[in-house]
């Protein structure tokens, strides 16, 4: 038999991003300032009802056997090989078929499955709820320089730049941790990456909800990430003599 009915469900992800930017210059005498800022906002909702519902598959299991035997005793009238009484492909294919046709005629129960998913910490396992995540990030970025002219020919640049990259977080708090950061290592533990034979670590991991209201981040917040630079551009207006340039930046 087969199924005509299309047992694929709804799955998808809809993604958002909000961004600003905005860029200013100002020449004010022997400066010239630049600074500006970038904002981006993201969220991201995916969802998946793969398997919420039943799928019962007819057919038989060794808790629940049909009691069919392919043997010459039980079916004399299937095409056998004279010589050694097995059954030939002809033969096996009615068998094969006459048993899926039992087997659906009868009811059998050869499988059944469902999936279960939770909605939030507190939730359990909820009967028909998709699988559903919302993501959200944000970061955002200025810079602030100037381009000052100290003599004719002597430019002096400095400026920094800052940086922020969000921690991912789920806002229903239904990320997952180990509650040991070193458990990610497996059974070698930490520090015996090439070490197939360690048995540091452990084999088993203990997983947390994390993020949302539940008070855990999955990683912490980076707030220092500045980015200082300074500089200067000698410019002698003769070609056949080296123009010092030099420059110095310090990221973390």
């Amino acid at each position: 038999m087969t199924n005509y009915d299309n047992r694929f469900l709804s799955q998808g992800r809809n993604t958002q991003l909000w961004q600003g930017i905005d860029n200013f210059s100002l020449v004010k005498g022997a400066h010239t300032f630049k600074m500006g800022a970038d904002v981006q906002v993201v969220s991201a909702v995916s969802f998946n009802d793969g398997g919420i519902n039943d799928v019962i598959t007819l057919g038989a299991n060794p808790a629940n056997p049909d009691g069919l035997l392919s043997n010459a005793a039980s079916f004399p009238n299937l095409p056998r090989d004279p010589q050694t009484g097995q059954l030939t492909a002809a033969g096996t294919t009615l068998f094969n078929r006459a048993v899926a046709i039992y087997r659906d005629l009868t009811g059998m129960l050869g499988s059944a499955a469902k999936t279960f998913n939770v909605t939030s910490p507190n939730s359990g396992f909820v009967p028909g709820a998709t699988n559903s995540r919302e993501q959200k990030y944000n970061d955002v970025s200025f810079f602030f320089q100037d381009a000052w002219r100290v003599k004719r020919n002597l430019t002096f640049n400095y400026g920094v730049r800052y940086e922020y990259a969000g921690v991912p977080s789920l806002p229903d708090g239904l990320g997952l941790l180990p509650t040991n950061f070193n458990d990610v290592f497996g059974i070698g533990g930490p520090g015996h990456l090439f070490e197939p034979n360690s048995r540091a670590g452990n084999a088993v991991a203990t997983l947390d909800l994390a993020s949302g209201k539940t008070g855990k981040g999955l990683y912490p917040k980076d707030w220092n990430n500045f980015a200082p630079f300074i500089g200067f551009a000698n410019d002698n207006h003769q070609c056949d003599r080296v123009e010092p340039r030099a420059s110095h930046e310090c990221q973390e």
